[in-house]
């Protein structure tokens, strides 16, 4: 396979030979970890890089010997994490708030926004379930409506098809950045060009970007962006994130409420205090401390390393993938043209000039080879990260030509 022209290069000597090294994989010799494992599965699930293991490491061991006697630095500890988190988002440390999912976050905005009987709110139809869920169940107990945008015919999410569904009553449009099926792209600057004049909140998923693309939450303009910890920011299950504009913080309705809410369970309550003025307020008490902790360390490494620079190095990847599959008969399902590529999801489904004729047959041989992958109608999800290489694309291309 020639490898596809781009400025990518799996072999310079850069700082993505650092990155890569923090990984285990088959063909990675600067890891030194042995795996038989090939992670194309990222948009589902990441291996957790080196530098979070450890720190999860640490702090377990911390809680067992130490107990109560690890707060004063724990505190500290989750100061500096959740600016090592806002800075990969690109958001102020006070607008930023942790949860235990992306769907927690999501579920924040949507229960407790203030919706009113006939009020509208716009989502795509081939979001992810959790993007889609709670803002049918916001409806539900509001009364406002559900309106579903429909995406194009080769899956895009063109900002011009939710301008259409736009009416005096929209009140928030909830989107994902990039869609978990096919890797499909909204727009966010032509977005909040529609939305913003309108009075109209922007919620954004954007768990299948963060870690992966650029992004830079006070410069895009969106009222409330969502995340987790597991797929290509690579930290563990179990941190979801929530960055909320400042000027939005007290415009949403605290779900959960507990001793952190207003001051601090050092303090008598305060049966008359209001939450806290900072995205806190959404964080009632203990929190997944472990998990978040881990994620600020990934967090760290996507920065060092860079952002932009893991980009041009996972889309150049995932070209070469889609480029190989295309050489094999395989139909590409994410709309992506020859000349544009942004992301690292490529989507495919068998041709008829393809050696293998049926998901099943593809599932079959990817399984057998510990692949990883996901089936996502329409079709089989491929998602190479940055620390894969042209050597593991190589060996998936061949599992998949004959």
């Amino acid at each position: 396979m020639t490898p596809a022209n781009n400025t990518g290069n799996e072999t310079s000597n850069d700082k993505i030979s650092f990155f890569r090294g923090q990984f285990v994989s088959p063909f990675n010799s600067t890891s030194g970890d042995a795996s038989e494992l090939f992670h194309f599965n990222n948009a589902g699930q990441t291996p957790m890089c080196r530098p979070a293991l450890v720190m999860l490491e640490k702090w377990a061991r911390r809680f067992y010997e130490e107990g109560a006697h690890v707060y004063p630095s724990l505190v500290k500890e989750m100061s500096e994490a959740r600016k090592a988190v806002a800075d990969v988002l690109g958001c102020q440390a006070r607008e930023l708030a942790f949860f235990q999912s992306a769907a927690g976050a999501i579920s924040q905005v949507a229960l407790g926004f203030d919706f009113k009987p006939g009020d509208e709110i716009i989502v795509w139809e081939q979001e992810y379930p959790s993007n889609l869920y709670p803002w049918n169940e916001a409806a539900r107990r509001t009364g406002a409506k559900l309106v579903i945008a429909k995406n194009e015919p080769d899956f895009s999410t063109p900002v011009e098809a939710l301008q259409r569904l736009i009416t005096p009553r929209t009140r928030l449009i909830a989107s994902s950045w990039v869609q978990f099926r096919t890797g499909a792209m909204l727009d966010l600057e032509a977005l909040v060009e529609l939305a913003r004049p309108k009075g109209i909140f922007t919620c954004i998923d954007i768990i299948q970007g963060a870690g992966l693309l650029p992004f830079d939450f006070q410069a895009s303009g969106i009222d409330a962006a969502c995340g987790g910890s597991h797929k290509w920011m690579t930290g563990a299950h179990g941190a979801g994130f929530l960055a909320l504009r400042e000027e939005n913080l007290e415009r949403l309705t605290p779900l959960m409420f507990g001793a952190a809410t207003i001051t601090s369970p050092d303090y008598a309550p305060d049966l008359n205090g209001r939450p806290r003025s900072d995205s806190q307020r959404f964080e009632p008490g203990g929190k997944a401390f472990l998990e978040i902790l881990a994620l600020a360390e990934a967090a760290k490494l996507i920065t060092d390393t860079g952002i932009a620079r893991i980009a041009q190095e996972a889309e150049w990847l995932a070209r070469n993938l889609m480029h190989g599959l295309r050489e094999h008969g395989y139909v590409i399902n994410s709309p992506h043209g020859p000349s544009h590529f942004r992301g690292a999801i490529v989507s495919f489904k068998p041709g008829p000039d393809s050696p293998l004729k049926s998901f099943a047959e593809i599932e079959k041989r990817l399984s057998d080879n510990h692949v990883s992958y996901g089936l996502r109608p329409p079709g089989v999800r491929l998602s190479p990260h940055a620390f894969n290489t042209l050597d593991e694309i190589e060996r998936v291309l061949k599992l998949l030509s004959t």
